[in-house]
């Protein structure tokens, strides 16, 4: 087997398990607090236009003194020298305040403020140099902390570091304070360099030796493996490598390996949709999958894990809709000792299991056809160490379900012909697991609980049924044989929904929560996010209405109040069915207090619009968490307003998650940003709805799973959008990638 140590363990002394991780430089004077003459000769000794630089009072946000810099259109800074900063990434932050800084790059380009980072190495000239930097922003401004991450080059041995502050702008006055310099805290992620062992990192980049051995071919085959010789410009190796039609079974990897370590795959693109593998270690409950779309190597994160006796099991994702797959190497990492007591303690912890995640019981079964419970498993897996602690698992719309129901009605259930092909996957996964005896609700239920995470069992109360091409794939029997309960609009026009305001339509998500009560969830959901309005102008609603107040309810204006509290009134009573409900189960059960959750709209007049009295829920202790949805049909699509929620909250136990959704989020330093925007905002926790697809991105599942960790996801915020690892091909199989484009012929 070709096994490469990296090229860092021959250029660093080894790191063995136990041995603590080495401290960072030491900034001399880091908080300004010596007159500059004294702090010229141990500390800041490079400097430039000093008389431009001042350490006085007015500059400092603690203790005595702080730098205030005043360039009036000259080029000053000041630099600390630090020697020996070793190969492990540094976090630089600085707190700086603004008053009238006024900087105009596209006016002048030598205009700047800039907080910045030389990294010098060992016998290399300064063109080698490696420069970090964070632009100081213009404007007037409070202290704000801005960092910058410092990567020394894993192939050099870093000598020294230049530490500099440096400005040239023509008005304004700049202060600086509290500067603090740190090593990288090694979280589980999509960069194997910060780990403290990364240079004892063993390569496997020879998986021909992969079993068993009729698995595997010279040739594209259906039912086995490609085996291709590719080289990078570090590297030389044998792949592994399916199409979406090759059908290619699981085969093995030995790993030869002992103790913790971080395990990174490296995967290439496929120009023709992607790339796909699903990767597991012996003794893990199901297949985690991993994706990589780009044209170049890249490496992204599986998992840490104690690999002693263990060996990598890989597979592509054949059933459903298939997926090409191409793994290129595995990267092993060993971690020391006490890297691997933090990352055990760190997934056995609650903490920062502030996330919540949406799981629609339908997307995974159309996409993946899963018949197995070691399939249906798959979809949770990627949760276990995680911090997503809760899970809303829906078991349908309406009663529309995929379980084996005595009341709802099973999508799909006798049909011969089918809107889409993932649909026919769906109706061929639930009938398979129902005819096996496979309860999907149990296998969810416990599937949550072994990977840690609480789960919450609910549906989408408006989703009775679907205009064509679904009419016949999404529609419930109850809905069909009673039109009598359906909505209707003011002037008489049908709508797609069932009404809340009759009793009936109520009772029968009773009695379809009461199904998979039995389950032993943590408790119920409702997915309000969805299918708004539930009660409109249908004969249930105008005749309560008329019982209570003497008229049509089609003859008073629509923004009456009268309409609103009605319908508060009857959706507040559903969901004091749902508490009681709720505590008849957990006497019955003898279990503890089971909760209800709900995802509500983004303001208070939007849920007021709609029947939703949360804050009435609050007071009433019929709720324990709301998640908070932006954009919803027929919703005002306003901010998420933070202050409602954490008012009516307040004093109360009940959580607020706001929700971005995952497959529409913005760009990562975006995400990030938005994370702590609502941490700020008092929330407790994010919520995303539909992330299972995000676990495929081996660089920003690593980022999304752990925003529970709040303070490091601020840090992470500041730091700016992390880079990939990816790597070029140089050659794949008989192919030589030079400068001309290999496909430009067809």
């Amino acid at each position: 087997m070709l096994r490469l140590v990296c090229l860092l363990c021959l250029l660093r002394p080894t790191a063995y398990v136990g041995v603590a991780q080495p401290a960072a430089p030491v900034l001399v004077d880091p908080g300004f607090e010596r007159e500059l003459a004294a702090a010229q000769q141990d500390g800041w000794a490079g400097l430039k236009g000093s008389e431009r630089l001042r350490l006085e009072e007015a500059g400092r946000r603690t203790g005595t003194h702080g730098l205030t810099i005043e360039p009036a259109g000259e080029e000053c800074f000041c630099r600390q020298e630090l020697a020996d900063p070793g190969r492990r990434p540094l976090v630089l932050t600085g707190w700086f305040r603004a008053t009238g800084v006024e900087i105009d790059p596209q006016a002048d380009p030598e205009q700047y403020a800039r907080f910045y980072v030389h990294v010098h190495y060992r016998d290399r000239p300064y063109s080698d140099v490696s420069h970090f930097y964070v632009d100081v922003p213009p404007g007037t401004y409070d202290w704000r902390r801005l960092a910058v991450q410092i990567r020394p080059r894993g192939d050099l041995v870093p000598e020294k570091l230049w530490v500099t502050l440096a400005a040239r702008f023509p008005t304004g006055v700049l202060h600086a304070d509290d500067l603090s310099l740190e090593r990288t805290r090694p979280v589980p992620g999509a960069d194997a360099g910060t780990w403290e062992r990364a240079g004892e990192a063993m390569l496997i980049s020879d998986l021909s030796v992969c079993t068993p051995k009729d698995a595997l071919s010279p040739r594209r085959e259906r039912g086995r493996w490609k085996v291709l010789d590719y080289a990078t410009a570090a590297f030389q190796g044998r792949c592994l490598s399916a199409l979406p039609d090759t059908a290619a079974p699981p085969v093995t990897l030995p790993l030869e390996a002992a103790g913790w370590h971080a395990v990174y795959l490296g995967l290439a693109g496929h120009p023709e949709g992607g790339n796909a593998i699903r990767a597991r270690v012996t003794g893990d409950a199901a297949y985690q999958m991993r994706a990589h779309a780009g044209g170049q190597i890249q490496e992204v994160f599986l998992k840490c894990a104690d690999l002693t006796g263990r060996s990598l099991h890989v597979a592509q994702q054949s059933a459903g809709y298939p997926l090409a797959a191409t793994l290129m190497y595995v990267r092993l990492v060993p971690l020391t000792e006490g890297e691997a007591q933090t990352v055990a303690a760190d997934a056995e912890q609650r903490d920062t299991k502030r996330l919540i995640a949406t799981i629609d019981g339908f997307s995974f079964l159309y996409e993946r056809n899963p018949t197995t419970e070691e399939e249906l498993r798959e979809e949770f897996e990627h949760y276990r160490g995680t911090d997503f602690g809760t899970l809303w698992w829906c078991i349908g719309g309406a009663d529309e379900v995929n379980y084996a129901s005595a009341l709802g009605t099973v999508c799909g259930r006798g049909q011969t012909t089918f809107p889409r092909e993932g649909d026919v996957y769906y109706t061929h996964s639930v009938e398979t697991l129902i005819r096996k005896g496979i309860d999907l609700t149990r296998v969810a239920v416990d599937a949550a609980h072994s990977v840690g995470a609480r789960i919450h069992l609910g549906l989408r109360p408006a989703a009775w049924t679907a205009p064509p091409p679904y009419e016949e794939f999404f529609v419930s029997d109850f809905y069909d044989a009673h039109p009598e309960w359906r909505c209707v609009d003011r002037d008489g026009t049908p709508v797609y929904r069932m009404s809340f305001a009759a009793p009936e339509v109520r009772r029968q998500l009773l009695g379809i929560f009461r199904e998979v009560l039995a389950a032993r969830p943590d408790g119920l959901n409702v997915l309000y996010n969805r299918g708004m309005p539930l009660i409109l102008w249908e004969e249930p609603f105008r005749r309560l209405f008329h019982e209570r107040h003497g008229a049509d309810a089609r003859e008073v204006p629509e923004d009456d109040p009268r309409l609103q509290e009605l319908r508060a009134e009857i959706m507040t009573g559903f969901m004091r069915d749902l508490r009681r409900l709720l505590d008849e189960t957990a006497a019955e059960q003898g279990g503890p207090r089971l909760a209800l959750s709900a995802m509500v709209l983004e303001t208070e007049e939007d849920n007021r619009k709609f029947g939703l009295d949360v804050e009435r829920w609050v007071r009433e202790g019929l709720v324990d968490s709301l998640g908070v949805y932006r954009g919803s049909s027929h919703a005002s699509g306003k901010p998420v307003d933070m202050p409602f929620f954490r008012r009516i909250t307040e004093g109360t136990e009940v959580t607020v998650h706001p929700c971005m959704v995952a497959w529409a989020l913005p760009k990562t330093p975006d995400v990030l940003r938005s994370a702590v925007g609502f941490y700020d905002e008092g929330a407790d926790g994010i919520l995303f709805w539909d992330p299972s697809g995000l676990c495929r991105d081996g660089a920003l599942w690593p980022l999304v799973s752990r925003l529970g960790h709040v303070e490091e996801t601020r840090l992470r915020a500041e730091l700016g959008e992390p880079t990939p690892v990816t790597l070029g091909l140089t050659k794949l199989g008989d192919h030589v990638y030079g400068r001309w484009t290999p496909m430009a012929g067809f």
